[in-house]
């Protein structure tokens, strides 16, 4: 079957359906090969399928569009935790809590960093992702307005090297404001999404389940992806094909299977929808309830009820 991109393919919001809900239980306590699993592909899927999606736009069209879907929930959400932190955790004074959240969201960074003029480690929490892909797909846009990606080999070998490139960066202690290295990793993925739509690769290959699943297992024990952390094994190329892999056993499942009337679809569908806002929504607890106060989610959620009776 030929997917016609440019309309909205249900299969792609079941994928997002799919990777958000990874999203939160990737953040959640899980060690060995549970944890090995999920971070093998739930953040390189949203990347693959925002290379898949891209239209081809100017840099200019795609700086407005990319601030506007992207840095501007940034900015809302960043500015909510703020206030949440300001009224909840700081009772209303402008304490430690409410200048972490702010600092953190100015530096936008991916994971916990020691900067020189702030006292604590600065960390915006599942918020990165935007920042990143904001980055990503201008970067893209301007390779493809300078014809760098009509080469395919060329700008395939110069995705991996940038990957390589910002993962010694991280690894030597380098830090960049929002997570402009993490980035420079995922643009591998991204680059990987958009060489599946020129190639009709998805398309062409219907009966390949079987052997994407034992590829997918066996690079699964080479792979070691954190892109949060700018966390690779081999040179990226064992990590994107195990997440490649994983992501086409799931859209080749969803894409057999997928039934809008039933209830199960039509709700990971309608997650997949609303993934923006819930990574936006699971940024409060996974930053602030959990990380910020080094408690319990149960410890902090008495503390806000606590904070929350008493009058500012």
């Amino acid at each position: 079957m030929e997917i016609e991109y440019k309309s909205r393919n249900p299969t792609f919001d079941v994928l997002k359906g799919i990777g958000i809900i990874f999203v939160i239980l990737g953040h959640t306590p899980q060690y060995g090969s549970i944890r090995h699993l999920i971070f093998s592909f739930h953040m390189p899927l949203f990347f693959f399928i925002s290379g898949y999606l891209m239209k081809e736009r100017s840099i200019g069209e795609e700086c407005v569009s990319s601030a506007k879907g992207l840095l501007l929930p940034y900015a809302i959400t960043s500015c909510c935790l703020c206030f949440f932190s300001f009224v909840f955790f700081d009772r209303c004074s402008l304490g430690k809590n409410t200048s972490m959240a702010f600092f953190s969201a100015l530096w936008g960074g991916s994971s916990w960093t020691q900067l020189s003029f702030f006292e604590s480690p600065l960390y915006i929490g599942p918020l990165w992702f935007l920042c990143a892909l904001f980055f990503v797909r201008i970067i893209y846009s301007i390779m493809q307005r300078i014809g760098f990606t009509k080469h395919v080999y060329i700008s395939s070998v110069f995705v991996l090297c940038i990957a390589a490139l910002a993962k010694y960066f991280v690894a030597v202690g380098e830090n960049a404001f929002f997570s402009f290295f993490p980035a420079l990793g995922a643009l591998s993925f991204f680059h990987t999404g958009i060489l599946l739509r020129k190639y009709k690769i998805l398309e062409r290959f219907e009966n390949l389940f079987p052997v994407c699943c034992a590829c997918w297992i066996w690079c699964m024990g080479f792979s070691n992806v954190e892109l949060h952390a700018n966390v690779y094994s081999y040179f990226v190329v064992i990590d994107i094909m195990a997440a490649l892999m994983c992501f086409f056993m799931l859209f080749k499942f969803v894409e057999n299977f997928y039934d809008g009337k039933k209830i199960f679809w039509f709700s990971l569908r309608k997650i997949g929808r609303c993934s923006l806002f819930i990574l936006c929504v699971h940024s409060f607890d996974h930053c602030l309830l959990v990380q910020w106060r080094s408690v319990s989610f149960w410890e902090a959620s008495s503390t806000c009820v606590e904070a929350f009776r008493q009058p500012c």
